[in-house]
């Protein structure tokens, strides 16, 4: 099998390479494998998210969230692409497009911390604290050195006139 993907310089022999090239750390060269699988067929499922990724590690924000959204265009239930995308948004302020990524993330796997973290966030930013606050008190059991989550529990007490807890926080 591998043999055939391999003999014919495929758009699927290209994401492997990619990703081989990924594992070693070389980052520049899995991003050259997954552009030129992309250039074959770009609706290849997995190639959009593992050149995000690739992006993200180099810095490239825009990059990487154009990917990320051609992933959960592909595939609606690419969880972490959706979780990437929304955390990108959200940290460029674009929270309410943020919201609508978090929502779909936290529908597909909301016991996951990480999607917590980021709606609890973005409902911060949003001025929608009373919403925000059980989410990050929930990361903030589950990861209690998450310096993160305290910052956020900070800023939401505080909107929320419990200075006790936001000086605790």
């Amino acid at each position: 099998l591998m043999d055939r993907v391999f003999r014919d310089d495929s758009p699927e022999a290209q994401v492997l390479l990619g990703a081989m090239q990924a594992r070693q750390g070389n980052t520049a060269g899995a991003i050259e494998m997954y552009e030129k699988a992309l250039a074959a067929n770009p609706r290849m499922p997995l190639a959009n998210f593992l050149h995000g990724q690739c992006l993200l590690e180099k810095s490239d924000w825009a990059g990487a969230a154009a990917a990320f959204r051609r992933e959960v265009e592909i595939d609606p239930n690419h969880f972490e692409a959706t979780l990437m995308l929304g955390n990108l948004l959200r940290k460029e302020g674009r929270h309410e497009e943020a919201l609508s990524y978090l929502l779909r993330a936290a529908r597909q796997n909301g016991s996951d911390t990480a999607v917590k973290f980021a709606l609890g966030a973005t409902y911060v930013a949003l001025e929608r604290t009373a919403e925000g606050v059980p989410l990050l008190e929930e990361v903030r059991a589950a990861r209690p050195d998450h310096l993160p989550t305290h910052m956020q529990l900070a800023v939401a007490y505080t909107r929320l006139g419990r200075t006790e807890d936001a000086t605790r926080e």
